[in-house]
């Protein structure tokens, strides 16, 4: 038993010999390099706008008591109807100029020998009706940087210069990464819809001689047929009272709610020189930089709903989707740390430069500037 410790022991000092003596990658290797990624896609930068304020608005504030001119009571023979009471004409029809056809409600009307008669409006009134929207947009933005997770691989050159540790290659490389946002907006767009009507009108107190009669007590009230107490059925003096000015106002309210959002899948395929710096045995130093094409890949949507009095009225889709080419430039700092002569493990921290893209969705616009920094680590294979 006291051998298995022994054995251990030399077989563990064998294993390292044989990993020690066994030569790393050299700079003849071609290098592939494959992982995940976290990157910094670039900024967003979205102005909402809004369909309903491009759309005619139901009419939801009702029409008022419309445009109307009313003329006096008349004087002469004919039905003379008060807001205390009534005279008006008899089975007789006027032929002997009185009435038993009246009626009166208060007893402060009768004045001595005389009964009058009150109307708010019987010496006319006009009556007109406006009707008024008013509209606004509160031209809301918002802006967010993406991030997301992808992957990437990246095949290296063998070196075409190569001085003492520092070489020289040239890398070629793709990557793929995907982001997902989205924003709602209240009050987008706000209307009021307004209508108001005026009525001006004059009041008049109309007395009706009496005099032959003993006037019942109030409230009293003849009838076509009769018979009744008779009067004269035209008055026999006018008065006008004061023009009052009375006014009613309908209103209704309008807000949109908005709500959007943007897939981007972003797409770079690089290709530069890279610059490497061999620090021992195993670790590797790079440096690569160089153009980048990006194909930005995406879709966004809008949806708007419009409210009417807090009730649901219109909603409004729009779909937009697109495919983007956006050239650029990167920079790419690595270690490479080889564990065998044919695998390592790489990692790097990566900054692009790319055109920014600009575009609408229905009536917002968008507008993306890729750029950020990126994060890559995978393994590394040479031969």
């Amino acid at each position: 038993m006291k051998s298995l410790p022994r054995l251990f022991l030399l077989s563990s000092l064998a294993t390292a010999s044989v990993y020690a003596a066994e030569p790393l990658a050299s700079e003849s290797s071609w290098r592939i390099s494959v992982g995940p990624q976290w990157r910094e896609l670039g900024g967003l930068d979205w102005h909402t706008g809004s369909v309903a304020a491009s759309r005619p608005l139901p009419w939801l504030a009702g029409r008022g008591a419309g445009n109307s001119t009313t003329g006096a009571i008349p004087l002469g023979h004919g039905d003379h109807n008060y807001d205390d009471g009534f005279v008006r004409e008899d089975s007789s029809g006027g032929f002997f100029g009185d009435t038993w056809n009246w009626g009166y409600n208060n007893a402060s009307q009768v004045q001595g020998t005389n009964l009058v008669f009150h109307s708010a409006n019987g010496g006319g009134s006009q009556t007109t009706t406006s009707f008024g929207t008013s509209s606004s947009m509160s031209h809301p933005g918002w802006s967010e940087e993406l991030s997301g997770a992808g992957w990437f691989t990246e095949i290296e050159s063998p070196a075409v210069l190569k001085q003492g540790p520092l070489s020289l290659s040239f890398v070629i490389g793709y990557s793929f990464a995907q982001a997902d946002t989205g924003h709602s907006s209240s009050a987008v767009f706000g209307a009021t819809q307004q209508t108001r009507s005026n009525t001006q009108a004059t009041s008049i107190q109309d007395t009706y001689d009496a005099s032959g009669i003993i006037i019942p007590l109030a409230p009293y009230a003849g009838s076509f047929l009769g018979p009744g107490p008779l009067i004269s059925d035209t008055p026999s003096a006018r008065g006008f009272g004061p023009t009052t000015s009375t006014s009613s106002m309908n209103a209704a309210f309008f807000r949109s709610n908005v709500s959007e959002s943007l897939r981007m899948n972003l797409h770079t395929i690089s290709l530069g020189p890279n610059f490497a710096l061999h620090c021992g045995s195993r670790v590797r130093l790079g440096l690569g930089l160089g153009f980048a094409l990006n194909v930005a890949d995406w879709e966004a949507h809008y949806d708007e709903t419009l409210y009417g009095n807090s009730r649901a009225l219109s909603h409004y889709h729009r779909d937009a989707s697109q495919t983007n080419v956006l050239p650029g430039f990167y920079l790419e700092p690595s270690v490479e740390v080889d564990l065998t002569r044919h695998i390592g493990v790489y990692v790097s921290g990566r900054y692009d430069w790319a055109h920014s893209l600009h575009s609408d969705v229905g009536p917002s616009t968008f507008n993306f500037s890729p750029g950020g920094w990126s994060v890559l680590s995978g393994l590394r294979v040479m031969f």
